[in-house]
């Protein structure tokens, strides 16, 4: 069958769609080419937010109208966070996070009846399989740069957010993957990784202890771990690095207070290891963070940006910021706009507080009307503009290294966006250049 397939959400759900593709294509599936009219079509879902469900249900519809005789999937976060409101969409499939896609289109082509599978995360449970020794073809990022997804699930429940209700708790991708899994890439022709997962610092934990990387040395996921299997962050690092054709690797998204300097003595030996931190805020003010229930203050967060300043002298930082959380006072919404201007990020995702059913947060007094959520992200967006514009003005004409892409583009080590005019240049190849001069920036990803 010519299967189609349509990713909402994250890197970790880009990863996992690219896992139903080869696996697919190896119970001699196919995929369906562009003009083509798939057999199946397959939403991979995201729940984040209540407008990542408005889209889900939007693409359902949509391939539903275009492809009447297909079969329509329905997998990932939103079936698994919420079942039954699922299951009232019309999917002929439905799949929660991690289930075998070939089995359910198997059963239904044999018995013609709906399918539902969603299975309850447990304690105990391990990762999914990965893409180890079928990397190669397509690719992950259609790039130079490929996904890795090391970690999954998340024990935080932070007040605002459903992930650990979709996720389930902490388990880690053993070492001995990474380093298969890296090596396949290799042998595709990518030359930088992207290490990611649902809560990356918690990378090696397990039985949802994700405490004890505070300030100590991380604990094998499961007592089946040897002493040599003994991992974290900085050990999956390592691993993803191990190529000889692997020129970088990058970490997704980082809870703030998992960073401790043991961890940052570790990481800052590993010389393929892309200056470039996302490390998630939330709010710049100490009272929504407690609501948030986040695990930090404003004072150690601007510590640890000062730390990686010291430790990466060329390094970039980027975060998230939530608007109009229950109780945001516009006193609190300029305490946040003042740390965000103090901390110099390099790019700052701006986002609205979404209400979701299953989070504490839901039921806080003191919602905070939508036209204020929408000020107040405008103003953030117009600083974290000015901020991200002070960062590229400060590495102007220094020297960096830039991994080539498509059309004349490609990213320094430290995620600056440049084009290089000029330049012969061909997809993968590393230019060593100028900021400003032979590279001319055109902002931050991250």
């Amino acid at each position: 069958m010519k299967i189609l397939f349509h990713t909402l959400g994250c890197k970790s759900n880009q990863y996992e769609t690219e896992v139903m593709f080869r696996s697919a294509l190896k119970a001699g599936h196919s995929p369906c080419a562009p003009g083509d009219t798939p057999d199946v079509c397959v939403v991979n879902s995201c729940t984040v937010t209540a407008q990542s469900d408005r889209k889900t249900g939007q693409s359902l519809r949509r391939f539903r109208r275009q492809y009447p005789l297909a079969l329509l999937v329905l997998a990932g976060c939103f079936p698994q966070a919420f079942p039954e409101e699922a299951a009232a969409l019309d999917a002929d499939i439905v799949l929660g996070t991690g289930e075998n896609l070939e089995t359910a289109l198997d059963e239904f082509t044999q018995t013609g009846k709906r399918v539902f599978r969603v299975t309850p995360h447990k304690k105990g449970e391990k990762m999914a399989p990965g893409l180890s020794g079928s990397a190669g073809g397509r690719g992950v990022s259609g790039r130079t740069r490929a996904t890795l997804k090391i970690q999954d699930g998340c024990d935080r429940f932070c007040s605002y957010c459903i992930i650990p209700k979709a996720r389930g708790f902490v388990r880690s991708k053993p070492l001995v993957d990474i380093a298969r899994e890296a090596e396949a890439l290799e042998q595709a022709g990518y030359r930088e990784i992207v290490l990611t997962g649902i809560n990356l610092c918690a990378y090696g934990l397990g039985d949802g202890d994700w405490q004890v990387a505070n300030g100590k040395t991380p604990t094998p996921a499961s007592a089946e771990t040897s002493p040599s299997e003994r991992r974290g962050l900085a050990d999956a690092v390592a691993a993803a690095s191990s190529p000889v054709g692997i020129e970088r690797v990058r970490l997704g998204s980082l809870e703030p207070d998992c960073l401790t300097d043991e961890l940052l003595d570790r990481l800052v030996c590993e010389k393929k290891l892309c200056p470039h931190f996302h490390l998630s805020l939330q709010s710049g003010c100490d009272e929504t963070l407690k609501r948030m229930n986040r695990h930090y203050t404003t004072t150690e967060y601007f510590a640890l940006c000062e730390r990686l300043r010291r430790f990466f002298p060329s390094v970039s930082v980027t975060t998230d910021i939530m608007t109009g959380f229950p109780g945001e006072t516009e006193e609190e919404f300029l305490e946040t706009a003042a740390f965000a201007k103090k901390c110099g990020f390099a790019r700052v995702h701006v986002f609205m507080y979404s209400r979701r059913e299953g989070t504490a947060a839901y039921d806080m007094p003191e919602q905070v009307k939508q036209t204020e959520k929408r000020r107040r992200a405008a103003v953030l967006t117009q600083i974290a503009k000015q901020t991200g514009e002070a960062f590229l003005q400060s590495r102007r004409g220094l020297p960096c290294r830039v991994i080539a892409e498509t059309n004349g583009t490609g990213l320094t080590e430290n995620y600056i966006r440049v084009t290089l005019p000029g330049s012969e240049a061909k997809p993968g190849d590393v230019v060593d250049a100028v900021l400003g001069e032979t590279a001319i920036a055109v902002g931050v990803e991250g």
